[in-house]
């Protein structure tokens, strides 16, 4: 249950081409198909809209559903961590990669999701 402290957590190195990319990430989606629908919806958007080379992310809700501000959240998925590595961050500042990807799941955030922690680096970046 989502009482106790179970992490979810997927995690996909995906392919250099945008080609091969789009597929792994599609697989990443399918083998998230146990997972909630924020977690899903949060995966779907950020590969649609990224292209990301990487993509992991973790639902740390559980740590979090005692607190005042989650009661009444529906399903409970509300605080996740990131971590995306994608071409479409090059040339773009910490500030600006993270209001993309907040920008990519504005319709997550005015339905309850309440805290994302961000790694957003160029493939570059998450070599060295």
């Amino acid at each position: 249950g989502r009482g106790n402290l179970m992490l979810r957590n997927i995690t996909a190195s995906l392919g250099r081409s945008s080609g091969l990319a789009l597929t792994a990430a599609r697989r990443m989606a399918a083998d998230a198909s146990g997972q909630g629908p924020v977690y899903r919806g949060i995966v779907d958007k950020l590969t649609k809209g990224l292209e990301p080379t990487e993509i992991s992310l973790v639902d740390d809700s559980a740590k979090h559903s005692s607190h005042a501000a989650m009661k009444g959240i529906q399903g409970g998925e509300s605080h996740f961590q990131v971590k995306v590595v994608s071409d479409k961050f090059e040339g773009l500042s910490r500030v600006k990669r993270h209001q993309l990807v907040y920008a990519l799941l504005d319709e997550h955030f005015k339905a309850g999701l309440h805290a994302l922690n961000i790694q957003a680096k160029t493939p570059a970046e998450a070599k060295s």
